[in-house]
């Protein structure tokens, strides 16, 4: 059967083209096409032809004679190519070390946004997912978020080759360009204390950040308007000042409310935001590393706590040359004036303007002598109280320590403060210049009104004319604290306060003595004289004391005194200032702060044009409050002999001397 069949010959080209393809795709498509023309059986059977038609069994068939064919698999290197690779799969550092550029260019130019580009294009198609992620294993980093072939490269290139990130640029590209605006919602602490004292700190950050700023009031909120990366920065600072915002519960000791004037004037000078809870609770936010206003803001709210208007009584006096049994037979009319005051007002003063009683015809009047005759009474005829009855001030000033328990060395010193008695708007009123008693009144109406008004009338210290120019004599540099009970001792006239004092001299040498600190414990009253005919007031004083030794002194101020002198004698300047005592225990009584200052005394001489008058000391002082920084002057005269009448009655002279001075 073999005889009858013809061997077709095979073009040429098909030949040649199945020898020398070189691609393994086109070596197979030609063994193909050989095999399909190959329909005759060859010349001779051979191993490598058998095995091909045994593959081939419906196109093999067996001819004698003929050649063998070769397997081009075999001659070529493909297949060993193919083998090597299988051989040696395991990738290396080194095979994409290979693509590392030795430097890129400035990150400021465009040429680093093509060339970072160009490298991320070129590791992307060099390797596969699997490989990237396995170059991050062997590198040591962190997988990206998103586990993709681009993230993987941009991880390498970023990460490990220390490309800046060509994202982290263009933002930082639109940052610098582009302008935008952003709202931060606040509440009232974080705007408190991102504004800081009167808004200072909001201009600081506009300046800084180099944005525009606006607060807008409802709803809360900071309105920022600027480059991007300026509102990003802000964003931060905002964030990092709400996260360090702490705040805490501060029990106020006489359980009174405090008005909401007073609460916003201590945030204002502590710089910590305060606000009422109820009655008794106020609460405090500050900023967690400002451990110092907060001490101040716990002294301010005692203080305030404890100056709460007491219930001084309040006198009046009218000149002698009209004596009359009750004030509503006087001849004068009076009327509220507004009045500035030549030095600050106490800092729990409400707002707004204040106004002094003068009489009417009379406020114009500058140097006044008022010749009508003496005001001040030296025989109980001419003064008189609200309730229209005749009094004297000796009498009242020994009531207020007639029911208190007293050691027997103990000693009475009588102050008379010459300043003006001032009365303030209601809190919450509109600032205005109208009076809140208008009109013209005789001294009774007046009264009637001041009865229930104790809560407006303030004593303003102040300076006679006659001592503005004189001297200093005798000075002392003092630091004082003084510490009130909120326990009274009852007395027919009015409450005395027990009240304990204690100075050191800071001029005194050596600072460790003994005798650089005192401390006085004792019961103290006043009450308050009006003169509206005249340039001044007076409240008069009487402080019942025993100086207490040193082993007797309560234990927190001992403590305070130590540290107090290692401050001031250390040459460090690291070393700490130590912190005032907010209150203790002592005698039986609870004791608070009620005032904290350095003081500057004199003791003055009695001015020229005012001899001949008693021989009694006229003390000046200079007042600097160590928690508001207010600076007040004073004067007072001091009686240390009251039941003497020679020593009342030239005690009495001198203030009176002294009201009417120009």
């Amino acid at each position: 059967m073999l005889t009858h069949l013809r061997r077709p010959r095979v073009p040429a080209p098909w030949r040649i083209h199945a020898v020398y393809c070189p691609s393994p795709w086109s070596v197979e498509l030609s063994f193909t096409r050989c095999a399909s023309i190959s329909r005759q059986p060859p010349p001779s059977p051979s191993g490598d032809l058998a095995s091909f038609n045994n593959s081939n069994p419906e196109r093999a068939t067996t001819v004698k004679g003929t050649l063998p064919r070769r397997n081009i698999l075999e001659q070529s290197k493909v297949q060993e190519y193919l083998d090597y690779v299988a051989a040696n799969s395991t990738i290396t550092l080194d095979d994409i070390e290979r693509y590392r550029p030795r430097d890129y260019p400035q990150v400021d130019g465009k040429q680093y946004e093509a060339d970072y580009t160009a490298l991320l294009e070129t590791l992307v198609r060099s390797f596969s997912a699997k490989q990237l992620q396995k170059f991050v294993e062997l590198y040591g980093l962190d997988p990206p978020t998103k586990r993709t072939k681009w993230n993987y490269a941009a991880s390498i290139i970023e990460n490990r080759w220390h490309w800046p990130s060509l994202t982290g640029i263009q933002k930082q590209r639109r940052d610098q360009t582009e302008v935008s605006h952003e709202v931060f919602p606040l509440d009232a602490s974080q705007s408190f204390l991102l504004l800081g004292k009167d808004g200072a700190d909001l201009l600081t950050l506009s300046k800084k950040y180099n944005v525009h700023i606006s607060l807008s009031a409802n709803p809360l909120c900071l309105k920022v308007e600027g480059l991007r990366g300026s509102l990003d920065k802000l964003g931060q600072h905002i964030k990092n000042l709400n996260d360090c915002i702490k705040s805490e519960s501060f029990n106020l000791p006489n359980k009174s409310h405090l008005r909401a004037d007073i609460l916003q004037r201590i945030s204002h000078l502590s710089g910590v935001f305060t606000e009422s809870i109820d009655s008794k609770t106020v609460r405090m936010s500050h900023r967690g590393t400002d451990h110092h206003a907060l001490a101040i803001a716990k002294r301010l709210l005692i203080r305030a706590s404890c100056e709460v208007p007491a219930q001084v009584p309040l006198y009046f006096s009218v000149p002698t040359e009209h004596p009359s049994p009750t004030p509503n037979s006087s001849r004068n009319t009076y009327s509220m004036y507004p009045f500035l005051s030549p030095q600050s007002l106490p800092w729990t003063t409400s707002t707004g303007p204040v106004f002094r009683i003068r009489k009417v015809g009379e406020w114009l009047k500058f140097g006044s002598t008022n010749s009508v005759g003496n005001v001040i009474p030296k025989d109980e005829k001419n003064m008189f109280q609200l309730h229209g009855w005749k009094t004297d001030i000796r009498t009242i000033l020994s009531d207020y320590l007639g029911t208190s328990r007293h050691p027997i060395d103990a000693k009475t010193m009588v102050s008379a403060s010459l300043g003006h008695l001032l009365f303030c708007s209601p809190p919450g009123q509109t600032a205005t210049l109208s009076p809140p008693l208008r009109g013209v009144w005789e001294m009774s109406g007046i009264h009637e009104w001041t009865q229930d008004q104790s809560n407006l009338r303030i004593h303003s210290p102040s300076l006679p004319t006659a001592l503005l120019r004189l001297e200093p004599v005798h000075e002392r540099v003092l630091h004082r604290l003084t510490y009130s009970s909120l326990e009274t001792a009852s007395a027919r006239s009015g409450p005395a306060t027990q009240t304990l004092k204690f100075e050191i001299d800071l001029k005194d040498t050596p600072l460790n003595s003994t005798h650089s600190a005192s401390l006085w414990a004792g019961s103290m009253g006043s009450l308050d004289l009006m003169l509206p005919d005249r340039s001044l007031d007076i409240r008069f004083s009487v402080f019942r004391f025993s100086s207490t030794i040193r082993d007797q002194w309560p234990v927190a101020l001992e403590i305070y005194q130590t540290e107090l002198r290692q401050f001031l004698l250390s040459a460090n300047q690291d070393t700490p200032q130590p912190t005032i005592p907010l209150g203790f225990s002592y005698g039986g009584f609870d004791y608070y702060l009620q005032s904290t200052c350095n003081v500057r005394q004199n003791t003055e001489p009695m001015p020229d044009q005012l001899l001949p008058a008693p021989p009694l000391a006229v003390v000046r002082e200079s007042i600097m409050d160590l928690e508001t920084n207010q600076r007040s002057a004073t004067c007072q005269v001091m009686c240390d002999n009251m039941e003497t009448d020679q020593y009342w009655t030239d005690f009495l002279e001198t203030c009176d001397r002294l009201t009417r001075a120009q």
